[in-house]
């Protein structure tokens, strides 16, 4: 916006419409009652009382013409019309009424429709050239002004589309990053929910598996039960940790860059942590580690975390192994146990454990959605199913690489 248009848009916010015209109107007035005034002394005519009414109504549409701009230009114009059909001389003196009539032209160009603007320019032009008894060249310039004011109008006009065509882009564009932001909030607390899932469900299924296990042996092996019970506090410390972290993000957004996320290099803890309870885990890696991106090492992390999760809750495993296979293209994670496997055999080796009284606990399902939905981000594939003979469970994810330069 230049000087010119910051100064106008300044005035039209400290100076009230109905000042303005008030203003216009009174100039027109004026201009008109002096031409009247005037013209007699030119002439040496005593103009009528009428003479001097249509002098005052030809100006006084002005103060309507915001609410109604073609009545307001129909007005004028039908009593200059009449003026110059009766008295021109009072009325074309010195050009004493055009002011009031340019001033209802250029509002209904301005605020009038296309067919109203189309209207009242091709009756005004009409309207100036019979109207008035001056010489061609005076009404030619007549009509250049009229023609003129027309066209200021419809200028600003254009002017005034444009400007609300730009803010009403402003404003969608602002929709559209609000929508964003909002979207990219909705996304975050979603990660933020997997991820409090993932430490809970991993930690308290440890916690449960080691603490029956302790109970087991408080009295045949008191060191084996303090360790167990050592494992357990530390179980629940490291989710305390993590959980503190999580939730001192969710206090501070600004801190979100610095919370520090499990990548690959934390999976040797994590499977020390699975065998406390019991259960022999190895980490297998293949061909030559290559750098990921942060999003592909925290969702290679919480798959493994995950799987193990549902290998200490569900499969009444002893053995499970994690493979990292490094490819050219690809790293595939194959995270395998030796458990009952899903379907009707797990669900009567769960109803078995846990009494005839109890429900088995089922796996919901959502820790295996939550795989897809990590690894399906980083632009992988996840496949999910029972072991070749039936027993365990198998979870495979396929996450791309970044291809080796030169």
């Amino acid at each position: 916006m230049n000087r010119i248009e910051a100064a106008v848009h300044r005035a039209k916010e400290r100076v009230p419409p109905i000042a303005v015209d008030l203003g216009l109107t009174a100039i027109g007035e004026a201009t008109v009652l002096w031409g009247v005034a005037a013209s007699q002394g030119s002439y040496g005519v005593d103009w009528p009382w009428w003479v001097w009414a249509l002098g005052v109504a030809v100006a006084l549409p002005i103060m309507f013409r915001r609410q109604a701009p073609f009545a307001a230009w129909l007005t004028t114009g039908s009593v200059l019309l009449l003026f110059g059909f009766t008295e021109s001389e009072a009325a074309s003196y010195n050009h004493s009424t055009e002011f009031s009539f340019l001033v209802v032209c250029a509002t209904v160009a301005y605020l009038g429709s296309m067919w109203r603007f189309t209207a009242a320019f091709t009756l005004s032009l009409a309207g100036t050239y019979l109207s008035l008894d001056q010489p061609l060249a005076k009404i030619l310039i007549t009509m250049l002004t009229t023609s003129l004011a027309f066209a200021f109008g419809r200028l600003a006009a254009k002017q005034r589309q444009a400007s609300e065509l730009l803010a009403e882009r402003v404003r969608e564009a602002e929709q559209a990053a609000d929508a964003r932001a909002a979207e990219a909030a909705a996304q975050e607390r979603t990660r933020i929910a997997r991820d409090m899932h993932d430490i809970l469900a991993h930690a308290v299924s440890l916690i449960v598996v080691q603490a029956e296990a302790g109970g087991a042996v408080v009295r045949t092996s008191p060191e084996r039960a303090e360790k167990v019970f050592d494992a357990i506090g530390d179980t629940g410390r490291d989710a305390l940790v993590q959980l503190r972290r999580m939730l001192g993000v969710l206090r501070d957004d600004d801190a979100l860059s610095l919370a520090p996320q499990p990548t690959i290099a934390a999976l040797p803890g994590l499977i020390e942590s699975v065998r406390s309870a019991e259960i022999d885990v190895r980490l297998v890696t293949e061909g030559t580690i290559r750098p990921l991106p942060p999003d592909a090492e925290i969702a290679v992390y919480r798959t493994v975390q995950e799987s193990l999760t549902n290998v200490v809750k569900h499969a009444r495993a002893t053995r499970a192994q994690v493979e990292l296979a490094w490819g050219e293209e690809s790293l595939a994670v194959h995270i395998a146990d030796d458990g009952i496997g899903p379907g009707p055999q797990r669900e009567r080796s769960q109803a078995k454990a846990h009494g005839r009284n109890r429900a088995p606990a089922q796996p919901s399902g959502r820790g295996l959605i939550g795989i897809h939905e990590r690894i399906s981000s980083c632009g992988g594939s996840v496949a999910s199913g029972p072991g070749p003979d039936g027993r365990g469970f198998h979870v495979t994810a396929t996450v791309p690489l970044e291809p080796i330069p030169g």
